[in-house]
């Protein structure tokens, strides 16, 4: 509706403008349509979608852990689950944490692997498979560690929760 409104007064105001204030608001419609555009393009990038990846195995132990292919059915990522809650060795290891993600503290071994406690409690390890390069790279692992649920995560409290607790804040995947 926005989009037929600025298209018309656009339309409207290109043939008839008279004045400073008609291109006032030309300009404000045309700037207004690109900002919804662009912000909707940029929320569809953020969410990450995954449909071209797939879960191999999702094994519920204490922990979780997962193995993840791409749709050539090769594997591209493994990663680990854990509810640290009692483990103040793990825990303080990440006290001085030099990197963050988001506002996590993070060790990062660059296009490698990434390692991410949430919530002093939760910790992620996420590892690029070393025979394929689609997650030997940083900022792609930065990218699916971000699609956990970081944020149910952090509401996490309680006694230490077990594997197939953890489940419900993986990343959603394709069907394989």
């Amino acid at each position: 509706m926005l989009e037929l409104f600025c298209s018309s007064t656009f339309q409207y105001s290109y043939y008839h403008a008279d004045s400073k204030e008609d291109n006032l608001k030309k300009i404000s419609c045309v700037t207004l349509t690109v900002l919804i555009a662009l912000s909707a393009f940029v929320l569809s990038c953020k969410s990450g979608s995954w449909n071209d990846l797939h879960y191999s195995d999702v094994s519920l132990f204490d922990w979780l852990q997962a193995s993840v292919k791409n749709k050539s059915g090769e594997q591209v990522l493994w990663f680990q689950v854990f509810d640290q809650v009692d483990d103040r060795a793990t825990i303080d290891g990440y006290k001085n944490a030099k990197e963050k993600i988001d506002k996590y503290p993070a060790k990062i071994f660059e296009n490698k692997w990434i390692w991410l406690m949430v919530n002093n409690r939760i910790e992620i390890r996420l590892i690029a498979d070393d025979k394929t390069k689609e997650f030997q790279n940083t900022d792609a692992l930065k990218k699916f560690i971000q699609s956990f649920d970081l944020a149910g995560m952090e509401k996490v409290t309680g006694p230490r929760i077990k594997g197939k607790d953890l489940e419900k804040y993986i990343p959603k995947l394709g069907k394989k």
